[in-house]
């Protein structure tokens, strides 16, 4: 379980969001990442990319670690930036 709590380390850090790349660096498997994804429901955002919860703050940051130059622009760019 140690790799598991390794795993759920990262996704703190990262506001839960997980990379395959950051997991894979760490020494974990790849096996062990979708068995983590399977146990605590994290949903598959992109290629390499899983979230645990979706709510509208997660998916602009989701979509923020795809697509690296993405511009936030008027609404949303004022909810980020009163938060």
């Amino acid at each position: 379980m140690k790799q598991f709590e390794q795993i759920i380390e990262i996704s703190t850090v990262n506001n839960g969001i997980i990379r395959t790349s950051e997991v894979v660096s760490k020494g974990i498997s790849k096996t062990t990442l979708a068995k983590f994804v399977e146990k605590y429901n994290y949903e598959r955002v992109s290629k390499g990319v899983y979230c645990s919860q979706m709510d509208g703050k997660t998916k602009c940051i989701c979509c923020s670690f795809v697509v690296q130059k993405v511009i936030f622009s008027h609404d949303t760019a004022l909810f980020f930036y009163l938060i």
